[in-house]
């Protein structure tokens, strides 16, 4: 099947977080893309609006099995129904996590540079932020494994939240390089929270290697269909814990923070999404390709003091202008 993915709609007056930035601003911030969602989709959405009554609803199985069957399909990797959590977001998910398995004087690390939500998850709940630099190589980036396990060695490190693939930097992490992250944390009693929300985001003929694949015991793996398949305004995401003891203390605080509850449309729109719209995620991969190449061409021909980092995941670009400025700040302004 053939989808237009040129046609673009304008956000500007419907109420968007992205493009409600005001006169004459990109919104080049926030991971979330322009591109409609599937006519199958809509088909969906507009007979469950149809129906004309959304009362209170629980995910049932079919959901579960949904992505049971999507991640053995696409990724080679079983998923325990009986170690699923359903939550509406993998950000606040991961701000009970925190509350839920650390104290307030415990650290939580972070490799930066990474997704700032989880700067504002460890400092909002008071635990101690602590972060291991990335290494650059002015092509991409590497894990600092030196650093790494300095920072995980310190007693007060309980929990390392892993960005698999790792946004905004487009890394897909290797078998090797998440082995690595394993052996330190089992070595050093370290939990390793995985979010993988980008996995389906990669190059054509590319593959994330799931870290449930790694360690199935003294991991917490977020997973979601919201970021690949464009529906973030529809909360829903599953939090997977195969350590019982783990699992119950999750259950437990997710249950009392009341982020376990479904909305009417997040069920209905991920079975349609993870059955029946492969198709359209493949196609829409090749065009996020594309757009790169694109981007990519005209810096490399063009703007000498710029360079585009290597990139296989993600549809964000990650550039690098510390040729011509190494503050942030003044850059935006």
């Amino acid at each position: 099947m053939e989808y237009n993915f040129d046609r673009l709609k304008d956000r500007t007056t419907t109420n968007q977080i992205k493009w409600d930035m005001g006169k004459d601003i990109l919104p080049m911030w926030v991971a979330d893309m322009d591109f409609e969602i599937p006519d199958i989709l809509k088909e969906v959405l507009h007979n469950k609006i149809d129906f004309g009554v959304f009362g209170y609803s629980y995910p049932q199985d079919i959901l579960y099995d949904s992505f049971v069957n999507w991640w053995r399909r696409r990724h080679d990797t079983t998923l325990k129904k009986e170690s699923m959590l359903f939550v509406n977001g993998i950000v606040p998910a991961i701000s009970s996590i925190i509350r839920a398995l650390t104290n307030e004087d415990d650290n939580v690390l972070l490799m930066s540079p990474v997704y700032n939500a989880f700067y504002y998850c460890i400092d909002q709940n008071k635990r101690h932020l602590v972060t291991s630099d990335l290494l650059y190589d002015n092509q991409e980036y590497h894990i600092d494994f030196i650093d790494l396990e300095k920072k995980m060695k310190d007693a007060r490190t309980k929990l390392l939240i892993l960005c698999n693939p790792h946004n905004p930097i487009g890394r897909i992490w290797n078998e090797n390089e998440l082995k690595k992250v394993h052996n330190l944390a089992i070595k050093y009693d370290v939990i390793v929270i995985s979010d993988e929300i980008h996995c389906d985001i990669v190059q054509p003929n590319k593959k994330y290697y799931p870290y449930n694949n790694i360690d199935n015991n003294n991991s917490i793996i977020c997973i979601s269909a919201s970021k690949c398949f464009n529906l973030a305004g529809i909360k829903g995401a599953f939090i997977i814990a195969n350590n019982k003891d783990v699992y119950e203390k999750l259950k437990d605080r997710f249950e009392k923070d009341h982020i376990n509850e479904i909305n009417a449309f997040v069920q209905d729109a991920y079975i349609c999404v993870l059955d029946k719209c492969e198709d359209w995620l493949i196609k829409m991969n090749q065009y996020i390709y594309e757009n790169k190449k694109i981007v990519s061409d005209y810096i490399n021909g063009n703007i000498k003091d710029i360079k585009v980092v290597h990139q296989e995941a993600t549809y964000l670009m990650w550039l690098d202008l510390s040729a011509f400025c190494n503050d942030s700040d003044e850059f935006a302004k």
